[in-house]
């Protein structure tokens, strides 16, 4: 019956394709969105501060060596998007800036380093990470392991 091969066409291969495809962008997306802000930190980290600027010296050095880390992970994460440990750091590192950003977000300082009056600048990155921890954690659940088969 060729409506019954359709059905199990769209079940088993068309949908899973599909959102698998769908998962792999918003991992790009995920990637650049690490590089825009990692140059961000670089070059004009007060764009996402609310306006603050770090002090010239340590401050500004710790700004520029976060930045530089998050465009290495948005490269890293573009150029092995499907790879399932990639995806499995990419979960890590995004619930683990969820977690953060809402703790800086609500006003709850972890410890005193960390205590700012006004998070609301961390709204938009708290919902950005949020979606990329999801979209990494059912990307990781539908890779294919990494393991290889040796005869």
């Amino acid at each position: 019956n060729i409506l019954a091969f359709i059905e199990i066409f769209v079940r088993r291969i068309a949908i899973p394709v599909l959102l698998e495809a769908m998962l792999t962008l918003v991992t790009y997306v995920g990637a650049l969105f690490e590089i825009v802000v990692g140059a961000a930190f670089v070059f004009s980290p007060e764009a996402l501060h609310n306006g603050y600027k770090p002090a010239p010296g340590m401050e500004s050095y710790a700004f520029e060596l976060f930045g530089i880390a998050c465009v290495f992970w948005g490269l890293l994460t573009a150029c092995k998007a499907t790879d399932k440990a990639i995806l499995a750091f990419n979960v890590l590192w995004n619930a683990i800036w969820a977690a953060y950003l809402y703790l800086i977000f609500s006003g709850i300082a972890w410890r005193p380093q960390v205590a700012i009056e006004d998070g609301s600048f961390a709204f938009v990155p708290l919902i950005a990470h949020g979606v990329f921890a999801v979209n990494s954690l059912l990307a990781f659940l539908m890779a294919p392991s990494n393991k290889v088969k040796t005869s």
